[in-house]
């Protein structure tokens, strides 16, 4: 089986997560080699070799991925994308998590620091220009 999980509270255009997908050997042989694979909108993040996983054991592969831009997306994670271990259920080789990408900080506060910034230049126009007019 293969489930994401330890996924972070939010995420923020620009910035580095890591992104943990739990595979587990439910079954009462041992698998072999297999790849993990994890993806966002069907653009690969990456693809990590497991050497085998024992019966009734798990292991957890860490990916690093950068989105770069604000939005939806479905992270997917699929273990043994090629089918490579005979298994007696490949229904569960798949899990999928919609996350939502915000803005960078800045882009969210852009509106009002422009505005405090116009404020500012402003004040110190009148100031400027009032005490012009006084000599």
């Amino acid at each position: 089986t293969v489930e994401i999980v330890n996924l972070p509270v939010s995420f923020e255009a620009g910035k580095e997560y890591s992104i943990d997908v739990l595979t587990r050997n439910i079954g009462e042989g041992d698998a072999g080699t297999f790849n993990v694979r994890l993806e966002f909108d069907g653009r690969l993040i990456g693809v990590e070799t497991v050497e085998a996983l024992p019966a009734g054991s798990d292991r957890t592969i860490t990916f690093t991925w950068r989105p770069e831009e604000a939005g939806r997306y479905v992270l997917k994670a699929t273990a043994d994308p090629e089918n490579v271990v005979r298994e007696v259920d490949e229904a569960n080789n798949v899990a999928e998590v919609e996350v939502t990408v915000a803005p960078p900080w800045y882009v969210t506060w852009l509106p009002a620091i422009v505005a405090v910034i116009v404020i500012i230049v402003a004040v110190v126009v009148y100031l400027v220009w009032r005490r012009s007019r006084k000599t």
